[in-house]
């Protein structure tokens, strides 16, 4: 990935950023009050380091102050954010991590031997780099109140019928014929779908909906493993008007299923929070097409059943609700150019299923492209449509 930055400024106000070795960072690790910091981020390090490079240092032969702040900030960060953020069309992942303390944050992605380290003086070159690794303002996502609260059982059964609408895609694709997407149209078949979520979970692959959401949830999800747990699954998805009577997908559970069922990219932000003596851990996922963003948090209490909450959210929304959750309590991060955060939609009993009454969006039973909400035939496979 790439950023707008500028290499090695001595001007305060803006990004500086440095590329070191494995072999710089132990050379500069030598020059720091207070010996090694410990952490698994310091764990490969060479044991003594090389001299100080000069391009580290300043013009009186000492350690620049940019990479003092840099470190200083690394070795005992107030808060920490890892973005992973995975492609399935490419199957490219990406990793970076941000930290901050009081008054300055640093950026850093670590790959191999290399540490690509940016100083980010201000807050919002912080939203700017949040931005830049997720791509949230690169999507016309409006947002809607369109929003789930499944639990985990449901959410894999969901997602395993993604599965197989992807699955029914590529056999007619083989056999070159025209998608008939019998599983949005017919009764499931409880044991396909098992099927599915259990060949994800034997062979987990982020080109799967199951196995996304096993990476998003951090393995929670992979607990679904019987085929009880689906028929609970399915019960709940009824529960909550996802699926009818007849175990048919609703206009409601087609538009998630669709929606999880090709994202462009899949995100996860993980944050610390150190206060005091007590950290405080928030993880928030998301997964985005060309149009849409979808917001998800898995939440619960002890002893209870973990929920995924889905929430269709704007791009402004997106980034606010992370910088929202980074900086806790602050009045001074600039919020000029975004929304305010929408509340998630949360139910009294962790237990509790919904789906919002919002409009849902539609798609051709035929062919599954997505339909405008007055279309009476489909305009890429001509199939009538049912109002």
């Amino acid at each position: 990935m790439s950023f707008n930055m500028t290499n090695n400024n001595d001007n305060g106000q803006e990004p500086c950023r440095f590329i070191l070795s494995n072999q710089d960072v132990s050379s500069i690790i030598q020059t720091l009050d207070g010996g090694a910091p410990k952490g698994k981020l310091f764990s490969d390090l060479p044991q003594n380091g090389s001299s100080l490079p000069v391009r580290l240092k300043d013009d009186n032969g000492k350690t620049k102050q940019e990479i003092k702040e840099i470190f200083s900030v690394l070795t005992s960060p107030i808060w920490s954010a890892t973005v992973e953020t995975f492609l399935p069309a490419t199957g490219q992942s990406f990793s970076s991590t941000l930290a901050g303390s009081m008054n300055m944050s640093v950026m850093l992605s670590k790959e191999g031997d290399q540490w690509d380290i940016a100083l980010l003086p201000e807050r919002d070159q912080v939203v700017a780099v949040l931005d830049n690794l997720i791509g949230l303002t690169d999507i016309d996502s409006k947002g809607s109140s369109l929003s789930a609260n499944l639990p985990v059982s449901a959410a894999v059964v969901l997602a395993g019928i993604s599965d197989l609408i992807v699955k029914e895609e590529i056999v007619s694709k083989l056999e070159r014929r025209v998608v008939s997407f019998r599983i949005t149209s017919e009764p499931i078949v409880l044991n396909d779908v098992f099927a599915a979520v259990e060949e994800a979970n034997n062979q987990p692959n982020l080109s799967s909906a199951v196995s996304r959401l096993a990476f998003l949830s951090n393995g929670d999800t992979a607990g679904i493993k019987t085929l009880t747990d689906s028929e609970a699954g399915a019960t709940q998805l009824n529960a909550l008007g996802a699926l009818d009577e007849d175990g048919i997908l609703t206009a409601h559970g087609l538009s998630f299923a669709m929606a999880i069922k090709n994202p462009h990219s899949v995100s996860s932000v993980t944050i610390f929070q150190a206060k005091e003596s007590q950290t405080t851990i928030d993880r928030i996922n998301f997964l985005c097409g060309d149009d849409y963003i979808f917001q998800g948090t898995f939440g619960g209490v002890p002893g209870a059943t973990t929920n995924l909450i889905l929430e269709h959210v704007s791009s402004s929304s997106a980034l606010q609700y992370i910088c929202d959750a980074i900086f806790k309590g602050s009045n001074t991060i600039s919020t000029k150019q975004h929304e305010p955060k929408n509340e998630m939609k949360k139910t009294s009993q962790p237990n509790d299923v919904e789906i919002s009454n919002a409009t849902p969006q539609k798609f051709c039973r035929q062919c599954g492209k997505k339909l405008d909400m007055i279309s009476k035939f489909c305009r890429s496979c001509g199939a009538n449509i049912e109002l």
